[in-house]
């Protein structure tokens, strides 16, 4: 899974590497001599990947012990700001009831001209928070590292929104029939830039044909409990 999306997407320095695969080791054997045999920790891979990829010591030491909490989480969200603040963007953070936190900006809503496309106000979520951000949201909603798509097709199917047939591929297909897909192709090719303007104009086009996302049965996927089970299906079949 691609954690980050850098506008320069420079390789990590061959010591980050190096103490990174070390980071995976540690992390698998819960750093104790005596746990040979444990458990991988759920996300060891992703964290790692993120200590190889991290732009600043900052990140770094943030996931050097293979855990992440919302303490943390609001360091980096505060060091973020600080940046925002720096360069006069009108963005800020919001944190909800359920652990999610994440960035709001002038306009998101409608109201007022979007800064959404502030790139000097990306940089610094780049810097300090994007990479945490989407390692805290995998581990907020699914902390055991399950199959996700898998557990998004259990909730639909026990909230018989889906035949007990559907099948993660079958979703899949269903998921990603009104969306824009970023191709290899297009990482290699294109700037972050013009793959979001590709992005808003593949929206736009769907918006227009009012294209949804629908299983076989006729589910449509991005309203009520179906879309429920998408953002979090294990709160919904496990409370």
């Amino acid at each position: 899974m691609r954690l980050s999306a850098r506008r320069s997407m420079t390789p990590a320095r061959r010591c980050v590497v190096l103490a990174a695969s070390a980071l995976v080791v540690l992390l698998a054997v819960g750093c104790s001599a005596g746990d040979v045999e444990a458990e991988p920790k759920p996300w060891a891979v992703e964290f790692a990947r993120v200590y190889a990829e991290a732009p600043n010591d900052f990140v770094r030491q943030i996931v050097a012990d293979g855990e992440l909490t919302i303490e943390e989480m609001r360091e980096a969200a505060a060091r973020t700001q600080e940046c925002w603040d720096a360069i006069g963007a009108e963005r800020w953070f919001r944190e909800s009831a359920d652990g999610s936190i994440g960035p709001v900006w002038r306009g998101w809503d409608g109201v007022g001209p979007n800064e959404s496309e502030n790139w000097a106000a990306e940089d610094c979520t780049l810097e300090y928070f994007n990479d945490l951000w989407i390692l805290w949201d995998l581990i907020r909603r699914n902390p055991d590292a399950e199959d996700f798509d898998q557990l998004i097709v259990d909730c639909l199917i026990s909230h018989d929104l889906a035949e007990p047939t559907l099948t993660v591929p079958l979703f899949e297909e269903a998921r990603i029939q009104c969306y824009f897909e970023v191709t290899e192709e297009m990482s290699a090719t294109m700037t972050d830039e013009e793959i979001m303007a590709a992005e808003r104009e593949h929206g736009l086009h769907m918006m227009e044909i009012g294209c949804r996302p629908q299983l076989p049965g006729g589910t449509y996927l991005d309203e009520g409990q179906a879309w429920d089970c998408i953002m979090d299906p294990i709160s919904q079949t496990r409370d």
